[in-house]
């Protein structure tokens, strides 16, 4: 099996993403790292590991495209994904590779939980729930948990295709609609991913965030037409899209289009939760970059 492990100017955390892929106790693993352009040479980092090849992009091609060429350079039934400033539990490969193993041809994507730290040392764990044929589910919400989670059979993308390099983000949610249309999914139930959140993680590029939330939008309303899904489940999906769009905007501090899209989520579905939750916080203007919400949703298991 492969892992490809994107990379851009961040040679201080390289070193601790390849020794977890070098202290995993599954045996045949092939490692690419893939340089998007950066002005650091990391060649003597990915020098100090075995069976690990370093590709160099001439220019800048962003994260879905490095990715993509990770997947250009696999060999093996399967593909897993690494954030070169996240790590993993040295048992995560082989438990993947089991429960593949264990599994009919139907099952495409196996993926496990994680732990979320951010930059102020709270952190909040996330365990995989949904296993099976989930895209209806999959469509309303991304149930699957971030890239560094994932194992993905190598042919399932050649059947599917790689990461969509017209989106500047969400591009993982996106390739993982694909893959659950036509497969169903397992779980590694345990926590087998510390995954850092950075300041500077295009996660929190907000801007970006928002457009690719539109265009995925679009995406999912293409989708639900071309499927036969009730009246209410489509409600339900597009509302909770406009909801996430509004979260972001939130953040970005443009709080008159985050009620915008708040509100449509409401008329559209009016019994989500978290809805009127984002309702309470923009009426009381609280902070959700800040530490006590994180608190607090670590505390709520959120």
């Amino acid at each position: 099996m492969s892992v490809v492990i994107p990379h851009f100017e961040a040679p201080e955390l390289l070193r601790d993403a390849l020794s977890s892929v070098e202290s995993q106790t599954y045996d045949h693993i092939k490692c690419i790292v893939v340089d998007d352009c950066s002005d650091c040479d990391i060649r003597s980092v990915v020098d100090e590991y075995a069976n690990t090849r370093l590709k160099i992009h001439e220019k800048n091609q962003g994260a879905a495209a490095t990715r993509n060429t990770g997947i250009s350079l696999a060999e093996g039934e399967y593909i897993a994904f690494l954030d070169v400033d996240d790590t993993w539990d040295n048992r995560k490969i082989e438990a993947q590779v089991a429960i593949f193993e264990k599994n009919n041809e139907n099952v495409g994507l196996v993926y496990s939980g994680f732990e979320q730290v951010f930059p102020d040392k709270v952190s909040i764990t996330h365990d995989p729930v949904y296993r099976g044929n989930i895209y209806k589910k999959e469509l309303e919400k991304d149930r699957i948990h971030p890239t560094s989670t994932v194992m993905v059979r190598n042919d399932v993308l050649e059947e599917v295709g790689g990461f969509n390099e017209n989106l500047p983000a969400r591009q993982d949610y996106e390739l993982w609609l694909r893959v659950t249309e036509k497969y169903s999914v397992d779980v590694v139930d345990q926590i087998l991913v510390t995954k850092i959140e950075r300041k500077d993680n295009i996660s929190n590029d907000y801007t970006r965030r928002i457009e690719g939330d539109l265009l995925v939008l679009e995406f999912v309303q293409k989708k639900i037409n071309d499927h036969q899904i009730s009246w209410i489940l489509r409600r339900k999906i597009v509302s909770y899209h406009h909801y996430l769009i509004g979260r972001d905007y939130d953040l970005l501090g443009d709080r008159n289009k985050s009620l915008r899209h708040i509100i449509q989520s409401l008329l559209l579905y009016p019994l989500r939760v978290e809805t009127w939750g984002m309702v309470l916080i923009l009426l009381l203007g609280i902070n959700r970059k800040g530490r006590v919400f994180r608190q607090i949703k670590r505390l709520i298991g959120q």
